[in-house]
Formats: C-alpha cells, sequence, structure tokens
C-alpha cells in the first residue's frame, strides 16, 4: 500500500515529511500566523517549540485546502450518484468516468482524480504529528493537548471517507514504512471503532472555543476543528454505525451550544465565512479566490461555460416554494438551452475571501438528530428536528407520520439540502441500502451499466503492486 507521498519511497524521517507540507504555507500568512518554521531535516527540529508544532498541524490543514479537498468530495462522489450531469463527456475524463460510475483499477496510472493516495498521505501526517506531539516534551502544555486532539480528529475525518468511499481498508496507525506496506485490509467495524476511539480522544482533549494562530487565544475564525466538530463527526459515525441513541446525544450536544450555532439565519447567509451555520470549515489559500465550489461551478462570466450542472432529477424533488431552490441554484444558458448548477457558494474569484469551504454545519446535526430519533420510535422528535429545516426553506410542516415515511422524507430532505457538499448523496445511497435501485434506473440517463460492486471504489492498482497483502475490492480487474 502506497501510502507516502511519492517523493517519500524511501523511509522519510518524521521532520522531513511535515516540512514539506509546510511549503504548502505560501499566499496564507493570515491562516497562519507563526514564525516559519525550521527547515533543517534534523528529526529534533520539528517540534522543539509551540511555533514549529503549530505550524505543522496548521500545514495540513493548509494541504487540504490548496489541494481542492473540499471541492473533491462535493463533486466526484456527487458525480457517481445521481446529483449532477456531465455536459460533455468527451472534454473531461475525469468526470466522465466518476458519472458513468466506470473506474478501474488504473485509473490513478492517467493521473485522475482519486482519493485512496491523498486519503492515505493526510493520515500518515497526523500519523507523523501523533508520533512528534507524542515524544514532544518542551511545547507549552495547553498547545500540546490542543494539537494532539486536532490531529485525532482529522485521523478520525480521513478514515471516514476511506472507508466509505472503499470498504475495508488497511489501518495504518504509525509512520513505520515497512509496516504500512504490508498491512491487510482491516473490516469496516475495525476501521470504525478506530475512528470512534480517536474522536473519543479528541473529545477529552478539545474543548468548544475557536482559537486564533497561538491556539491559547480566542478568535472568530473557525478553521481549526473544536471539541463541537468532534461531537459532530461522532453523531455522524454513530448513525451510519446504527447506534441511534449515541447519534441523538452527540447531535443535541451540537445543536444545544446556541450561543455558537444557529440553523435561524438566512439560506443565503449559510456559506459566507464563519456563519453561525459552520462548525469547521476550510480557509481558502488561493490568491484571488474563495472557495474552490466557487471557482468550479459558477460559470465565467466571460466565457460562460460549465463543465458538470444539477440533475434533472435533483431538480424535479424541490417543491414550488423550496427557498433552496431559489438561494442555492442558478441559472446559465449555453446555446438555446438554459443550464442549472449548485450556487451554495457565490463568489466564483475574488479578494477579500467573504465564504470558507463548509466541511462540518448545522442542518446535518438537525437532519442526523431526525434519522436517529425517527430509528428509535420517537417519530414526534424526528418530525420536529426535520421541519426545522423544512420551515426554513419555506415549506410547510412534512405530512410523514409513520417511521416508514418519515425515513423516506429525511432521506429526501438530505439531498435537497446536503447536495453538492461532502458526498452525502452518494454515501446515504450506500447507507439506506438503495444505491442498487437508484443508480439501476439512472444508469440510461448515464448512458453507462450499473452494476453493485461499482457502489464501492476500486484500489488503485499501483498500490496493489506494491503491498501484495492488499486485495482489490471484488469484480475489479485484480
Amino acid at each position: 500500500m502506497e501510502i507516502y507521498i511519492k517523493y517519500y519511497k524511501k523511509k522519510a524521517t518524521f521532520a522531513l515529511v511535515l516540512i514539506v507540507f509546510l511549503s504548502f504555507q505560501t499566499g496564507c500568512k493570515k491562516f497562519i500566523e507563526v514564525d516559519a518554521p525550521i527547515t533543517s531535516v534534523n528529526g529534533g527540529n520539528v517540534f522543539t517549540d509551540d511555533a514549529n508544532a503549530i505550524g505543522a498541524v496548521t500545514g495540513i490543514y493548509t494541504k487540504m485546502a490548496s489541494a481542492s479537498f473540499s471541492l473533491n468530495l462535493s463533486l466526484y462522489p456527487e458525480l457517481s450518484s445521481d446529483n449532477l450531469k456531465v455536459l460533455n463527456l468527451a472534454n473531461d475524463v475525469n468526470t466522465a468516468k466518476y458519472f458513468q460510475n466506470a473506474l478501474t483499477e488504473n485509473y490513478n496510472a492517467n493521473n485522475d482524480i482519486q482519493f485512496w493516495g491523498p486519503l492515505y498521505n493526510y493520515i500518515y501526517l497526523t500519523n507523523a504529528a501523533i508520533q512528534g506531539l507524542t515524544q514532544a516534551s518542551s511545547l507549552t502544555p495547553a498547545v500540546k493537548q490542543r494539537l494532539t486532539g486536532e490531529v485525532y480528529f482529522l485521523r478520525a475525518f480521513f478514515y471516514f471517507y476511506l472507508v466509505n468511499l472503499y470498504g475495508d481498508v488497511p489501518l495504518a496507525l504509525s509512520t513505520d514504512y515497512e509496516i504500512n506496506n504490508g498491512l491487510t485490509r482491516s473490516s469496516s467495524d475495525a476501521v470504525y471503532l478506530q475512528i470512534i476511539s480517536d474522536l473519543l480522544k479528541a473529545e477529552q482533549l478539545l474543548d468548544d472555543r475557536y482559537v486564533d494562530e497561538t491556539l491559547v487565544g480566542v478568535t472568530s475564525e473557525r478553521v481549526r476543528p473544536n471539541v463541537m466538530a468532534v461531537k459532530a463527526l461522532l453523531a455522524r459515525v454513530y448513525l451510519y454505525t446504527k447506534n441511534y441513541s449515541a447519534a441523538e446525544n452527540a447531535a443535541s450536544e451540537v445543536i444545544k451550544k446556541t450561543e455558537l450555532y444557529s440553523a435561524e439565519i438566512p439560506l443565503d447567509q449559510i456559506y459566507l465565512k464563519n456563519s453561525k451555520e459552520t462548525i469547521w470549515a476550510l480557509q481558502p489559500v488561493k490568491s484571488n479566490f474563495n472557495t474552490d465550489e466557487g471557482a468550479y461551478f459558477i460559470p465565467d462570466a466571460n466565457e460562460n461555460v460549465i463543465q458538470v450542472a444539477l440533475s434533472d432529477n435533483l431538480l424535479s424533488e424541490f417543491e414550488a416554494s423550496d427557498k433552496r431552490k431559489s438561494n442555492w441554484v442558478s441559472t446559465t444558458k449555453i446555446g438555446a438551452i438554459d443550464y442549472f448548477y449548485p450556487s451554495k457558494y457565490k463568489v466564483r474569484a475574488d479578494i477579500p475571501k467573504t465564504e470558507y469551504q463548509i466541511l462540518l454545519r448545522l442542518a446535518e446535526l438537525y437532519l442526523i438528530r431526525s434519522e436517529a430519533r425517527n430509528e428509535q420510535n420517537n417519530t414526534s422528535g424526528a418530525r420536529e428536528d426535520l421541519n426545522l429545516i423544512r420551515r426554513r426553506s419555506g415549506l410547510g410542516d412534512t405530512p410523514a407520520s409513520e417511521v416508514s415515511e418519515i425515513r423516506l422524507a429525511i432521506f429526501k430532505e438530505r439531498r435537497l439540502e446536503l447536495f453538492t457538499e461532502g458526498g452525502h448523496r452518494w454515501l446515504d445511497l450506500k447507507r439506506s441500502g438503495k444505491v442498487n435501485e437508484i443508480m439501476g434506473n439512472y444508469s440510461t440517463i448515464k448512458g453507462s451499466t450499473w452494476q453493485l460492486y461499482k457502489a464501492l471504489y476500486p484500489i488503485p492498482f499501483s498500490d496493489i503492486q506494491i503491498n501484495r497483502n492488499l486485495k482489490q475490492n471484488p469484480f475489479y480487474s485484480n
């Protein structure tokens, strides 16, 4: 399994890997208001003081923002589902392969977009940070505690997407190259147990403050995860693992934090930076751009060209009075045809930065709690949470009253609320057991053939060549 960056085929020191990632700090001064780290490759230099440690962990967030982490999750799994359509399949092989569910084990050989390698690279960085923080003896205790909580949260976040995109995956929990490249795949259950373990550790180490670049001062910037981000991800994980009581409790912990979060803000203000809907976001780091989503989905005013549009299937789901359609969907005319595209983020390319890429937000917690309550036969509580999201969208209360009816209503509401965010639709199709039915029907629109094994992405063959203990997902070639 190739979980090192390609530059580090040989065993690299902890210091070298982290320092290379710090090179992504260019143009991010507001995000990283700390002194430049020592650039020696001597492993003893990295965590000798607070600034080095903070800069190293901050480099992970910077890498995520510079590498379009949020956009990739919000685009490619959505293409795999039924929420988007590609306007010209011949123009972009990457979007075409995801849209037509035509990924192969060789897809990374052509530099196609894929998640396996990048996610394991991030996991390697978190493992290295955990190792360095554990060994560090000269850090301010509060700084060391905060950073340790952040990297446990991040490792859980990355593993959540690995297990949901690929199924059983190797659990790499160290920086030892020889060990990692001989790992077999751990069961999804084991991976989820590790995710929960990491999140419970993070929960004990973090508090509810949003901290500044020193990790001691408080800030309005919501770009470093706090304990509420941990609880939000725990709620999601508990929901996915059907621990509904724990999911409800974790979601409630976030929802009741009304001094930090509110679901009662206008729909056109939700995606502004540091809105009270935001639990955790990435600060954009690219010059002259706000979010990657805005830069990708919004057509250039001069060229008026878009690569993907919202599917007719998704658009038909919106009720006539749904304000999300009028606020989060825009249209452009190409030739004589109107195409609808996601416009949750309003800014395509501009400074100053007024929008951040939201990775966790409050509405999801209401929908998680609604589903968790419904699965515990608390239909009145489930309807209460579901109706809150509907009312702020200009809709009346759901007519659903029975558990089975509410389950379907929540499934639909998640689609309308979370489209083109974090791959939610693709993951919901799979965990609900509806992926075969829905994608089987939708494949004709895509011009492709659907088979159930495609619900899991293939592991890159190049990684299987490196680690012969690594087995391919069923029905792919290797």
